[in-house]
């Protein structure tokens, strides 16, 4: 028995020995055994495809049709191993899908292949078409949530959730998330304080796997610092700033509340600016809870991707509201503003207490507004709107922020042109639809060189008169009244293909209080506008609206539709008017 006991203790001890060796002298088996181990808990399969002679390395779990595609995408430097702690509780509801990104993981880092974001997006396109699916789940953590984001903008109709995990790609101030990894890594010290850049509390991890982290960072420097990061700053999607509204799939964004690489801004942007979204924060996690708390990161998207979304549809009537008067504001200095009438119109959209601060000075009284204007006297101007902002405060104020290119022509020949920001805030009136502006500041951050003069009133103009048809069409009260302002006397309205066109007033009265009465919500996200100028103070315009609504008995529907306007102007009435309207389908009415 003695001799029987013996040789089992030989046994257990050259066991432990050969363990110890692998830990020591091989750690990458020891982080290839544990991610096993993880794949397995989470039913993932190792898998290898081939897209166009490229071979990409990814993890698929088996595909029940009732099961809902899920595709996890990691972010810069990291790998498809990132997201499979969170996978395991993930795998009962879905078929999950972990790719390595292009030049990622083991991916090929290809020579001339597209590392930018665009490139990103048409990665995973060709990877999904190539697997047969059509309509998924997106999730993605810090630039894998940017390319997450890209791809949701330019292939709308495959994305049926996103989640943005951390996810870069919005850039608002001078705050810099694509770094790359600069100089080698020569410490565990200088390790260690990447590592308390990225997790709320900083892992504990044995030297020899701290030795082979710092060796493999290293070892992609090159690759990072020289092929990814320019691709990005200089490829197609880099800053989403202006093309987030774009997002139409309901989106949850999610974030570690102690992220240092993408600061909280961004999340608050991505949440404000997506017309079906919530802002989820977790607790004691940083730029990567995935691996700091699988597990919560788990319940939050399965929690957010089974429940209904009709409650995270953002009012829009606010917004259309405050745009009406700030396009408004532009389009009486591009044309006559000596004009006495036009200048009345200009006079109802200020509080008698405005207060305006520019380079011109500060103002304050709307009874001063006159005498203020007269330094601008002769000069052609245009504002040339790049972004745009609008928030409602707690104090019920509302706060329009926007980015524009300012030109002017002086009567000397001078040609000048300026990025100037702009901060407003427009106060609502009892018993009045629209609101007046109480603050405006303008303050210019950058100087255009070379400037060639470009016409902005008729886009201006247009997108005033946009506004205010959205925002009476949301009202939902039947009221028909505000519509005869914009409607010209032989007006034909083309909401239908197959129903006759609305030609009187009183047919539009008859439609107002049909269909939109049985909706308690609708909310429209304008892409894609144009404006053809035909002569003779007529313009065509083109804009797809993207229409959220919830009906009485509170079922959530969307749908999308093509508008070409004819539109009659004269500049001296408050809004242009709209002679014709042909509305096509361009997404189908469904479900939410």
């Amino acid at each position: 028995m003695k001799t029987i006991l013996k040789l089992i203790g030989i046994v257990i001890l050259l066991l432990l020995m050969a363990g110890a060796i692998v830990f020591f002298f091989f750690p990458q088996k020891l982080i290839d055994f544990t991610n096993s181990g993880y794949a397995t808990a989470a039913q993932l399969e190792r898998k290898v495809i081939d897209i166009d002679g490229y071979t990409v390395h990814f993890y698929e779990s088996e595909a029940p049709n009732e099961k809902t595609p899920l595709v996890l995408f990691h972010g810069m430097g990291d790998d498809k191993n990132s997201f499979l702690q969170t996978a395991e509780k993930l795998s009962e509801h879905y078929h999950l899908i972990l790719p390595d990104l292009a030049g990622h993981g083991e991916n090929e880092r290809k020579q001339g292949m597209d590392y930018s974001i665009d490139g990103q997006a048409t990665f995973l396109h060709n990877l999904v078409n190539e697997l047969g699916i059509e309509n998924f789940n997106l999730i993605g953590n810090s630039m894998g949530g940017h390319t997450a984001a890209a791809y949701a903008i330019k292939y709308p109709d495959y994305v049926k959730n996103l989640v943005l995990l951390n996810a870069a790609g919005v850039k608002l101030d001078d705050h810099v998330v694509y770094t790359g990894f600069g100089k080698n890594i020569e410490s565990e010290e200088e390790f260690d304080a990447v590592l308390d850049r990225v997790f709320y509390e900083k892992p504990s991890l044995p030297g020899p796997i701290k030795s082979l982290m710092i060796e493999q960072i290293n070892n992609s420097k090159d690759f990072v610092d020289h092929t990814l990061v320019p691709a990005i700053k200089t490829g197609k999607y880099f800053n989403l700033k202006d093309e987030v509204s774009n997002i139409t799939a309901p989106t949850l964004v999610l974030w570690g509340k102690h992220d240092q690489v993408v600061e909280m801004n961004v999340a608050e942007y991505y949440s404000d600016n997506i017309a079906v979204s919530e802002l989820n924060l977790i607790e004691n996690a940083a730029h990567s809870p995935q691996l700091e708390v699988p597990d919560i990161v788990a319940d939050a998207i399965h929690d957010f991707i089974s429940k209904p979304k009709t409650a995270m549809i953002k009012y829009t009537k606010t917004a259309h509201a405050a745009k009406v008067q700030y396009y408004r504001w532009y389009t009486f200095y591009e044309r006559d503003f000596e004009n006495v009438q036009r200048l009345e119109h200009q006079l109802e959209i200020l509080d008698e207490d405005i207060i305006m601060k520019s380079a011109a000075g500060e103002m304050q009284g709307r009874a001063n507004y006159p005498e203020r204007l007269k330094v601008y006297k002769g000069w052609k101007n245009a504002h040339h709107v790049k972004n745009i902002d609008v928030q409602k405060s707690d104090d019920g104020r509302i706060n329009l922020e926007a980015d524009i290119i300012y030109q002017n022509l002086k009567p000397d020949g001078g040609n000048d042109s300026y990025a100037l920001h702009y901060s407003t805030f427009l106060k609502e009136r009892p018993d009045e639809q629209l609101p007046i502006f109480s603050e405006i500041n303008i303050k210019p951050t950058g100087t255009i060189e070379n400037p060639t003069f470009e016409d902005a009133y008729p886009t201006n103009r247009m997108l005033s008169l946009m506004h205010f048809w959205l925002l009476n069409m949301e009202e939902l009260d039947g009221n028909v009244e505000p519509f005869i302002e914009i409607l010209e006397p032989d007006f034909e309205l083309n909401f239908s293909s197959s129903g006759a066109p609305i030609t009187s007033i009183e047919a539009l009265e008859k439609w107002l209080n049909g269909t939109p009465t049985q909706l308690k919500q609708s909310n429209h996200f304008p892409e894609n506008f144009a404006v053809q100028e035909l002569g003779n103070n007529e313009y065509e315009v083109t804009v797809d609206f993207v229409w959220r609504g919830v009906t009485k008995e509170n079922k959530g529907l969307k749908a999308t539709t093509t508008h070409k306007w004819l539109v009659k102007d004269n500049p001296n009435d408050r809004f242009a008017k709209i002679k014709n309207v042909n509305a096509t389908q361009k997404v189908a009415l469904g479900p939410l």
